[in-house]
């Protein structure tokens, strides 16, 4: 618990590092800023509750084309499951810092934009297991660095809100709204 706190302090630092020099280039450059939050599903496990925070900045280079990062947390309780594929019950935690290209669809002079964005990089995944020992306290920890990835599609409205759905580390698919500034 205490790494991912560190961890969890460490990534809300480099987001607010990240967040003060894309101010200051803001005159000379098109940076916009998003905050998102989501629901998680996973593939093969059923949740009670989840959920996915999430900052993505992101610096356009042209109408079509722009570079985007991503600092999200996602987090779920599953059942417990007979399912051999299942999640046996536990906690699930994701940190990640990702960075990539976004692409849109819609030019961006065009009120909505319907935009697809690629993002891979660092993820920290705490994965907290029921063993199947019988005792409902008994967990197995997971504590991973690993590759983190996010794809999807987004929708942004006029009044700069935006809509979208994107398939996330660890195979969570993730329902997601948000807002741009």
């Amino acid at each position: 618990m205490k790494y991912l706190l560190k961890s969890i302090t460490v990534l809300f630092l480099m987001a607010s590092f990240n967040i003060t020099s894309l101010a200051q280039n803001q005159t000379t450059t098109n940076v916009g800023h998003s905050i998102k939050v989501g629901f998680p599903m996973f593939l093969f496990a059923s949740s009670n509750k989840a959920i996915h925070f999430g900052y993505n900045p992101h610096i356009e280079i042209s109408n079509r084309f722009a570079t985007e990062a991503q600092f999200s947390y996602s987090g779920a309780k599953f059942k417990q499951s007979d399912d051999l594929f299942a999640h046996n019950g536990g906690h699930l935690h994701v940190i990640n810092a990702l960075g990539g290209a976004r692409f849109y669809l819609i030019k961006k002079e065009e009120k909505a934009q319907l935009y697809f964005n690629i993002l891979l990089g660092y993820a920290f995944v705490n994965d907290q297991e029921l063993t199947n020992d019988g005792d409902v306290n008994s967990f197995r920890n997971s504590k991973d660095h690993a590759l983190g990835y996010s794809s999807g599609i987004y929708l942004n409205t006029k009044h700069n809100f935006n809509f979208g759905i994107a398939f996330e580390t660890n195979a969570a698919t993730t329902l997601k709204v948000g807002y741009q500034f």
